[in-house]
């Protein structure tokens, strides 16, 4: 089994660099899946985390979904687009706050990520905190 680096911060930075022994192997096309996402994925499975359930419903019968989540620790990451469609619009706007306060009072952690922040790997150091975080309280 190959070890970790102890430190999320420390992690992505192997990650990222390919070092420490860890081999990042990033997914062929996701039919669905913002390539973006699929290397954030590749990003936190390498680090030892499993890897998430793509369009998750998580408050039935509403229709809501996450762009990707870890169900058990209740982990979710939303990629937000700025283009200008339906999610910058008033009422899709309102529609998210919705969602995400929903989300939150369930238990949920949500992160909340633009493209560039998830090309940087600032949404991976996030949601590799955010399952950390989980994983060290019900330890």
């Amino acid at each position: 089994m190959t070890r970790h680096p102890t430190t999320v911060g420390a992690a992505v930075a192997a990650i990222l660099a390919g070092g420490t022994g860890v081999v990042v192997a990033l997914p062929g096309a996701v039919p669905g899946v913002p390539a973006d996402v699929a290397e954030l994925v590749a990003l936190v499975t390498a680090a030892g985390f499993p890897a998430p359930v793509y369009e998750h419903r998580f408050a039935p019968p509403r229709r809501w979904r996450f762009d990707a989540a870890w169900p058990g620790p209740m982990v979710a990451l939303e990629r937000e687009g700025l283009g200008g469609g339906r999610h910058q619009r008033h009422h899709g706007f309102t529609n998210d706050c919705e969602k995400y306060t929903e989300a939150a009072l369930l238990g949920w952690l949500l992160v909340r990520a633009t493209a560039a922040q998830l090309k940087s790997g600032a949404a991976a150091g996030w949601v590799l905190r955010a399952l950390e975080v989980r994983r060290d309280r019900a330890g």
